[in-house]
């Protein structure tokens, strides 16, 4: 999060996704601050998978229902995987 100062300087602040968003349609974000980049952690193996599931789709808001999240790590075991 960045915020041009008065004096011409750029004041900095990182949140944690879990601290930034604090209710529905609420984020700690003031009205002087922009969002300047998202860090999003690299899966660590070739073999390692994320996958968000959604409930619905909605016309009328922007807001999507998650109703699960999965991470999978597949370890290779002679001709097969284990997860």
């Amino acid at each position: 999060l960045s915020r041009l100062e008065g004096d011409g300087t750029v004041s900095r602040r990182s949140k944690n996704v879990a601290e930034f968003f604090l209710n529905y349609r609420t984020v700690d974000l003031e009205s002087t601050e922009i969002v300047e980049k998202i860090e999003v952690p690299i899966l660590a193996n070739v073999f390692e998978y994320v996958k968000p599931f959604k409930q619905a789709r909605r016309r009328e808001d922007d807001i999507s229902i998650v109703t699960s999240g999965m991470h999978i790590r597949l370890v290779p075991n002679g001709d097969n995987f284990t997860i």
